[in-house]
Formats: C-alpha cells, structure tokens, sequence
C-alpha cells in the first residue's frame, strides 16, 4: 500500500513538471500548399490517470512520427493536400486509423478520447473545429519545447513550387533595382559606367 502511494505522488509530480516544460496550444495557421492537422487526445470519464497513463503513437501513411501523446496533449502536421491515412496507437497495442480528403489551407481536428475500461481503449474521429477548440484550448504540445516544433510532411512538388516563389520574388527585386538605377542614369546622377558597375552588381547579388 505504502509503495503504491509513493509510485502515485511520484507520478503526479512527474507529470506536473512534463505539463509545465511544454507549450500550451495556440492556434496557427497552415503553411503555404499545406493541411494543418492536429491530433489531441481527451480522457474519458472513467479514466484513471494516476494509476494507468496511456500514450499514443502517430503514423502517417504507414509512416512513423516523432513523439507521444499523452491525456491533455496534442501534436501538430503541415501535410500535402491529398487523401491521407492517420493511424494512431495505444501502448503500440491497439490501433485506430482514418482516412482524410485535405484541402489546401484547411485546419482538422482529430481527436482521441482515451478509456481505462477495457484493454487499450479509445476513440479517435474527425472533430468539427468549434468544438475542438474547446476541447483543445486546455492542452499543451506533446513535445518539448526545445525540439523540433513541428511536423512537416510536404511533397517535393509542394516544396519545389514554394522555392520557386521565393526565386520569383528575388528576380523581381533584382528587376526594380535596375529599374531604379537606370532611372538615376537617366537623370544623370549616375555615369554609364557606374550604371553598368551597378547593374552587374545587382545580378550577381545572391
């Protein structure tokens, strides 16, 4: 009885100070040609957190991804618009899969709801935004703060498109800084010479 009073505020203290490292949630946006998925897990009402702590595991497409979510935690995907399957598993005992249609720019829901009674059970479904975000409001990110923030999973052509962005953007600037300097050749504050000095300086600018 003692021990087993002992192992309870040890694991009460231990989970007050993982709550306290981690951060709580907070609303974000998906990145560009990404769907934002957060996955979060809620006890059930017959849950005992004290003496039985479940964790889950998360895969994507059949892939493994970095963390654990326990009870009041969740984890946070930018993942290519596309059908795609999320699995989750408790004590890497039972698992529970669902297949999305994602939409550029769209944010999901999907919520665990964790059981004590019965062996590895729970929930996990699709939940409408409004109520997820009270649900998950209370919650805190499954990973520390000072590991990666954020699970990306982007097709190339998605990352390819963003570079190209950014590429556009530095040729274009490349372009009015031009602009503007044969504009001062015009008006003759600059030389040809110092006109054609700065131009090649300009293109060859990373």
């Amino acid at each position: 009885m003692k021990k087993n009073i002992i192992f309870s505020i040890f694991i009460s203290i231990s989970l007050l100070f993982v709550a306290c490292s981690k951060t709580p949630f907070k609303k974000e946006e998906p990145l560009k040609g990404a769907a934002l998925v957060y996955i979060y897990v809620t006890p059930g009402n017959s849950i005992n957190e004290i003496d039985r702590i479940p964790y889950y595991e998360v895969r994507i497409n059949g892939k493994n991804t970095e963390g654990k979510i326990y009870p009041h935690e969740f984890l946070k995907y930018n993942l290519d618009a596309d059908s795609v399957e999320i699995s989750v598993a408790r004590d890497v005992l039972e698992k529970k899969s669902l297949t999305i249609n994602l939409t550029r720019g769209e944010t999901y829901y999907l919520r665990v709801k964790s059981y004590a009674d019965g062996f590895a059970k729970f929930d996990f479904e699709l939940v409408p935004s409004e109520k997820a975000l009270q649900e998950i409001k209370d919650t805190k990110y499954a990973v520390y703060e000072n590991a990666e923030t954020l699970g990306i999973l982007v097709k190339e052509d998605v990352k390819k498109e963003n570079k190209e962005v950014k590429e556009n953007s530095a040729e274009k600037s490349k372009t009015d800084k031009i602009k503007e300097a044969f504009e001062l050749k015009k008006e003759g504050i600059i030389t040809e010479d110092e006109f054609k000095k700065l131009k090649a300086e300009i293109l060859d600018a990373d």
